[in-house]
Formats: C-alpha cells, structure tokens, sequence
C-alpha cells in the first residue's frame, strides 16, 4: 500500500501495460470460440470444432511476454543487479531520462586533498586534521576515508570522540576536551563561527577548483581543507552509453553547489543539473520531469534520496551498502557502484521489449495457421498447432540468456 502511494506513475504504467496484454489474449480466445461455434454449426462436427477451439488457444500469446521479461530478470541477477517486478525490465527500457544523485556518479570515498591550511596560531595544520579526523572517524561523512587515510599516512594517532552529533552538512564532537566543529562554510556560518578573517585564503582555494572543509575549535576556526572529488572512472563511458541507446535527457543533482563538483559536470558533459539538499527537494525534481511527460530513471545510493526513488518511474540502489530504507524504497538494486549496469540494463529493457513483440507475432500467427488448418479438418485435436507456438515463443525467449553482462570488458558495449 506504500508503494502504491508514493509511486502511482510507476505501478499505473505496469498495470496499464498489463492490462492491455490481458485484453489482447482475452480477444484472442473469444475468437477462437466464435470460430469454433461457427464451424460446429456450419459442419455439425464436433471433433472439427474442438481442433479449431485447441488450436486457437491463447497460451502461446500469454506466455509471450512473461517468458521473457522472467529470462530478462535471470540475466540481470548474473550481473549483480535484483528487480523487485519484472513488468520493471519493459519499463526501463522506455526510460528517456536518467538522474543521477551526485554520489552515485562521483568517487567520495577517494576524494583527494590538495591543500590545508592552519588558521588558529595554537594548532598546526597537522593537528587540527587530526582532531577533524577524530571526529568524523565513527560517522558515514562523505570525507571520513580521505581524512583518516591522510592522518595514518603520516603516522599520527587518532583521539575517541564523545558528544559526536551529526547534521546535514557537518559533524559536532568533543575530542581531547575540545568542541571540534567540521563541516562546510555554511555549516559554521549556522553554527556562529566567523570565517571573515580567512576568506583570502578561501578565494584562493576556490580559484584553484577546490571545494573547503572547514574545522572549528572551541568556536573559532581552525583550519581550512582544501579537496577535489575524483569521477568515477567508469561514468564517461556510461554517460557515453546512455546516449548511444537514445536516453539524451542526463541530469545530476548535487547537495551544493563547489567548484570541484561544476569541473566534473563539465568534464562529463551533463547538460543539466540541480542543487537539492534535502530528500523534498529532490523528490520535487523528479515530480517536475515526470510532470513534463518524461520517464525518468533516478539512481541514488542510500543517502537522503529515498523519497526520490519511490517518486520516479524506476528507482535504482546502487552501491553495495545500501540502506534498507533505500532498498524498499528502490524498483531496482544494483550491487556494487558501477553505473555502467544503468546502461546495461536498458539495453536489456529494449532487446526485451523487441522478442516480447516478436513472441506475440509469431504465437498469434501460429494460432492463426492452426484454427484454419482445424476449420478445413487438416489437423486432427491430438496434432494441436498451439503446442508448436509455445516452443517457438520459449525459444525465441531464450535469445534473452545470450544478452551476457559484459559491463567489465571495455571493448563490449553492454550486455
């Protein structure tokens, strides 16, 4: 009931899809009983009316398109990713907008420091990225990996952190008796610690690309530390992929606007994108697009984008750490943090799509062939027509088995 609620857009398009299937085979059998009628009364044969009702039965139709969207969710669990709903494989591959959330497309565990810079004369620029070290340490901060990984380089110790408080855009904790404050310029402007005095040095790191992390030490700044976020080196090609499978509506949203986070979008080429720093917010991106008629994929990855994803078309989890929040909230959920799998599986959503439409051409036609080979007495009950559409709709099926995920093998363009 949940699902329903918060994503009518995905559920009303599966269940008018279904619906439709349903009325196609629906059809399909009255016709078989009209011909059926209409041959007993016309030859007062029973045995021929029977051959032609046998032959005209609809089961080849209906598993034309469940045959294969069931093989399409085998081939997506070999490679590591789970749908929830198979109706979802055809959906996907309809997709014509995918929206990334910033930490989905960018490595921030591997984020880079360049630069930092000691503010308060009783603390070196090593010490006070210990005490911000100390105090992100036990907490899932976006830059917890490259400030411990920088503190352990150079052989220092980490202190225990007490009273650690985390908020949207920093950590607050006593470390060493201290109140060590981290978190962004923003965040120490809500928190009343003055930055004036170094905005030379914040210009200067903000010309040279860098986004700031600031530290704040018993209510005065401390220190400043200049990063880059590192792309993902696998998003090139996926954005690449993207476009060559006709999905050229691409957009990203980040938490803030930085001059790192504005290089990668340049770099990348992402024609759109949107600052959102709360899950509302980017739930009422999604709305927007879906609104202007467009299908739209959004990938996050366990963070505050959980409304996002029940609101989209198809909500994909990607990372292999994901909330369990996020994974109910999600239509798919993809294992690992390769997004070239979001490509992958569109490929597999219109190949799908293409034997499913092939399934039903080649069952009606079948089924076809059979009533006028059992209205004119040609084919006895036994020898029944419908049973030759059903191996040729689970054969055509199968081609799905060879749609391999070849996602690691950079010469291979998908599945």
């Amino acid at each position: 009931m949940d699902r329903t609620a918060e994503s009518p857009n995905t559920l009303a398009s599966s269940k008018t899809e279904t619906n439709k299937k349903v009325t196609s085979t629906t059809e399909l059998a009255l016709w078989s009983i009209g011909i059926a009628a209409l041959t007993f009364l016309l030859t007062r044969d029973v045995r021929r009316s029977m051959a032609v009702l046998i032959a005209g039965c609809p089961v080849a139709v209906a598993l034309s398109r469940h045959a294969a969207l069931g093989l399409a969710v085998v081939v997506a669990r070999r490679g590591g990713v789970f749908v929830k709903d198979a109706n979802m494989i055809e959906i996907i591959g309809k997709a014509d907008t995918v929206v990334f959330d910033e930490s989905s497309i960018i490595a921030g565990a591997t984020a880079e420091l360049h630069d930092i810079v000691g503010i308060d004369k009783n603390h070196t620029a090593a010490e006070v990225l210990r005490l911000a070290a100390s105090t992100v340490a036990g907490t899932t901060h976006p830059l917890t990996g490259m400030l411990l990984g920088h503190v352990k380089s150079d052989g220092r110790e980490l202190s225990s952190a007490s009273d650690v408080e985390v908020r949207a855009f920093g950590v607050m904790a006593v470390v060493d008796s201290d109140r060590i404050i981290v978190g962004n310029v923003k965040f120490l402007a809500q928190e009343n610690i003055m930055v004036e005095r170094a905005f030379p040095r914040i210009r200067r790191m903000e010309h040279l690309g860098l986004s700031l992390l600031c530290i704040a030490i018993n209510g005065k700044l401390a220190g400043i530390v200049g990063y880059s976020y590192q792309l993902r080196p696998e998003s090139h090609e996926a954005v690449g992929r993207l476009r060559a499978l006709g999905v050229n509506y691409i957009g990203l949203v980040i938490g803030e606007t930085s001059n790192s986070i504005q290089d990668i979008i340049d770099r990348l080429g992402v024609p759109e994108y949107w600052t959102a720093d709360s899950s509302e917010s980017k739930k009422a991106i999604i709305d927007q697009l879906q609104q202007n008629g467009r299908r739209v994929i959004m990938v996050g990855n366990g963070g505050n984008d959980a409304q996002a994803l029940k609101a989209a078309t198809v909500g994909m989890a990607i990372d292999c750490n994901i909330a369990e929040g996020t994974a109910q909230s999600a239509d798919v959920i993809i294992k690992g943090d390769d997004i070239r799998e979001i490509p992958n599986l569109i490929h597999l959503g219109k190949f799908t799509d293409e034997v499913i439409w092939q399934n039903r051409a080649l069952s009606a036609g079948l089924s076809a062939v059979g009533v006028s080979l059992a209205a004119v007495q040609s084919i006895s009950p036994m020898a029944i027509m419908w049973i030759l559409g059903i191996i040729t709709v689970l054969a055509n099926s199968a081609r799905i088995l060879t749609c391999v995920n070849r996602s690691n093998d950079t010469s291979v363009k998908g599945w």
